[in-house]
């Protein structure tokens, strides 16, 4: 997108006009960090769209407060250059902590994953239904009994 604008700003630069040239810098640098950061901490772009739809019309509507180009006389274009930048960081600390989440610790009474529980044949899944194994096929023996050692509502489902 910024690509696109690039005669723009190469016409802001020749002409001398630093507040465009830093009103298009503010803006290719405070919309992509703004749908980079709602993209991460929502997992979807709808977000982003939703927002910037929004934004683009009440900036059509020349609202100095959200006017991150310099599109009015009054428009903050102080406050909107650093905001992209913490913008960014904080997706960047949205997505590491997504891809290495903190690690919660133990009890110590709690068995880990796949392990003997000590209750017999019984394994920890972290589900908090333990798999007692496949209900022994032995014949003769009626379907009911096989599936005895499931919770009530798979065992209604499995007859």
């Amino acid at each position: 997108m910024a690509a696109l604008g690039s005669g723009a700003l190469m016409k802001f630069i020749l002409m001398g006009e630093t507040a465009s040239t830093l009103g298009w810098l503010t803006g290719a640098a405070f919309i992509p960090s703004l749908a980079l950061a709602l993209g991460t901490l929502t997992g979807s772009g709808k977000a982003f769209e939703a927002v910037y739809v929004l934004w683009m019309y009440m900036l059509t509507q020349r609202v100095p407060s959200l006017d991150f180009v310099g599109m009015t006389a009054h428009s903050p274009l102080y406050v909107y250059a650093p905001l992209a930048l913490v913008l960014f960081a904080i997706a960047a600390l949205a997505r590491q902590w997504q891809l290495n989440p903190p690690r919660v610790s133990r009890r110590r009474s709690q068995t880990p994953l796949g392990a003997k529980s000590g209750r017999g044949n019984t394994l920890n899944l972290g589900c908090g239904i333990p798999n007692r194994g496949p209900a022994p096929a032995v014949a003769g023996w009626p379907s009911r009994m096989r599936t005895a050692s499931l919770p009530g509502g798979l065992r209604r489902v499995l007859h």
